[in-house]
């Protein structure tokens, strides 16, 4: 058998596997540890950073989707520091725990950073980020990076 004919025949049976991992259900659990990275913060704050209104606002105009990143409780926000300290598996279920209570749609987890893209109720993201398990709650980002 050729190459090309061993192509056609798998070729039917890899499109199905793909297709049917692109839509499987996105993981729940996290099994490891993030690692701590330094951060370039922008040069200035954004709106979002500092004032929940503009916070809600963003999150609105993004249809509720946001990433949520998660931290220790005693370890300081990234904002503050320009780290994101290293956070473990346990954290971010906790988090992500916190965030199916308060009926976060959870789309995406990024585990290798301890955080997930949600999608929420744009008027709850000031109470998640005065929770001491989320380091930061941002918009979603297409286009550019503020």
């Amino acid at each position: 058998m050729t190459f090309i004919e061993y192509s056609r025949r798998l070729g039917p049976a890899m499109s199905l596997a793909l297709i049917f991992l692109a839509c499987s259900d996105p993981p729940t659990k996290v099994f490891a540890a993030c690692a701590g990275v330094y951060v370039d913060l922008p040069p200035a704050p954004r709106p979002w950073d500092t004032s929940d209104v503009a916070l809600v606002a963003a999150i609105a105009s993004e249809s509720g989707h946001a990433v949520v990143a998660f931290k220790e409780p005693a370890s300081a926000r990234m904002l503050e520091t320009g780290c994101r300290a290293p956070v473990s598996a346990a954290t971010v279920n906790a988090g992500l725990d916190t965030l199916r209570f308060r009926g976060a749609q959870i789309i995406d987890l990024y585990d290798l950073m301890g955080a997930a893209h949600v999608r929420i109720d744009a008027s709850l993201a000031p109470t998640l980020r005065a929770n001491r398990l989320v380091d930061y709650i941002e918009p979603r980002q297409w286009r550019h990076l503020d």
